[in-house]
């Protein structure tokens, strides 16, 4: 349903390339500010001394949202996104067909959370977060 890696290095053998591409998006976490680090360790220690978090959130219900996506109007978008596709390609950034693919449905996504059965162009925001390598997060 949803799988997180983390790690502290991106791959640089090209036999991960094919794993690292089936993480479709990607977010650079920095340690926080120095200032900040006393809140982020009393966080820390309360949320590992107690009692793990209630969720609210049910296996059902992410399958019913999942399911939603299918009936999210992607066609506005289609033709923008591919065009996006082109141009990111352009810029050197890799992008398989199975990933463009796969990312219609985080744009999706982006629309379905808004409210809406239809994407918008803002809902291309997603596609910020499809970089490599730290010098394509820029483009």
């Amino acid at each position: 349903m949803l799988f997180v890696g983390a790690s502290n290095h991106l791959p640089e053998d090209d036999a991960l390339n094919a794993l690292f591409d089936r993480f479709l998006l990607r977010v650079q976490c920095d340690n926080v500010p120095g200032e900040r680090l006393p809140d982020v360790l009393a966080a820390g220690w309360k949320l590992a001394s107690g009692p793990p978090p209630r969720s609210t959130l049910h296996f059902e219900d992410i399958r019913a949202a999942q399911s939603a996506l299918a009936e999210v109007e992607l066609g506005p978008i289609r033709q923008p996104f591919a065009e996006l596709v082109h141009r990111i390609r352009h810029a050197g950034v890799p992008v398989s067909d199975r990933r463009a693919v796969k990312l219609q449905r985080v744009i999706a996504a982006s629309a379905f959370l808004s409210g809406r059965n239809a994407a918008r162009l803002s809902d291309l925001w997603v596609v910020r977060h499809i970089w490599d390598t730290r010098n394509s997060r820029r483009f």
